[in-house]
């Protein structure tokens, strides 16, 4: 398995690179002056995470702490995820071209193995009292160069997670997660399989097939999910930097 995802990861790069969807961003005098894309520079920032750790990727993100003593202002800055009341991907207060990023590096206890998040573009995160994460995702300012936004999910292994509510059980592979207008949860797998759970019904999603859940005015799920529909990746507009960390990621993992 985990020698296909390997390959798979390389054919999602392929599609991504054919279909010219790299991201560059110039100066926009509405939307700031952030040149280049940003990922690269986030991913090095964020290369040395411990386990259970969150870390501020680039300029464009504003957390709320339990601690007032605890650094989290520059790329690079590493805090628990358990000191985090809720993180902001790009707020009203802060301009730029290429929205937040976060990384973080979550630990699924049960299944003693590393889950891998990177949240871009214009995203909030708030951890619920169950143990789980709440997120909402938006579109960049009026004016401003179209960025993509969204939250990936990855592990090399069999992992749980509870995002929204909604339980996603991953085999192996990444998962993208999104809400949208209609006030739904969506989440497509890019890689592996995902079992969708919420309302005590499981929707199976193989690659490029999606979902959606709807939510309740608190972000949780309020509802089953739908049967499962055909995707397209490209659609995404996925950043290749974070899948080929991913990539990497896998195949470091599969020398272990």
């Amino acid at each position: 398995m985990k020698g296909q995802v390997r390959m798979a990861f390389r054919g999602i790069l392929l599609v991504l690179i054919l279909a010219a969807t790299s991201i560059v961003y110039a100066q926009d005098d509405v939307c700031g002056i952030y040149m280049g894309s940003p990922y690269a520079v986030a991913l090095e920032a964020c290369s040395d995470l411990e386990p259970n750790q969150v870390c501020y990727g680039n300029p464009l993100v504003e957390a709320e702490l339990d601690d007032p003593d605890l650094t989290f202002a520059a790329p690079g800055d590493a805090v628990d995820i358990s000191a985090v009341e809720s993180l902001n991907l790009s707020p009203e207060t802060l301009s730029a071209a290429s929205g937040g990023i976060v990384h973080m590096r979550l630990t699924d206890e049960e299944a003693e193995t590393d889950i891998y998040v990177a949240l871009y573009g214009v995203v909030t995160l708030t951890p619920d009292e169950d143990g789980g994460y709440v997120i909402e995702t938006g579109e960049p300012p009026e004016g401003c160069t179209p960025f993509p936004s969204g939250v990936l999910v990855y592990s090399a292994d069999d992992v749980s997670i509870v995002i929204n509510g909604v339980t996603l059980e991953i085999g192996a592979g990444v998962v993208h997660l999104a809400t949208n207008e209609a006030g739904e949860l969506v989440i497509t797998v890019l890689e592996g399989v995902a079992d969708v759970t919420a309302g005590e019904e499981t929707v199976t999603l193989a690659v490029d097939e999606f979902t959606t859940v709807t939510l309740d005015p608190d972000g949780l799920a309020d509802g089953v999910p739908a049967e499962s529909t055909a995707g397209d990746i490209e659609a995404l507009d996925v950043p290749e930097e974070i899948l080929e960390s991913f990539a990497a990621l896998a195949e470091s993992e599969t020398r272990d």
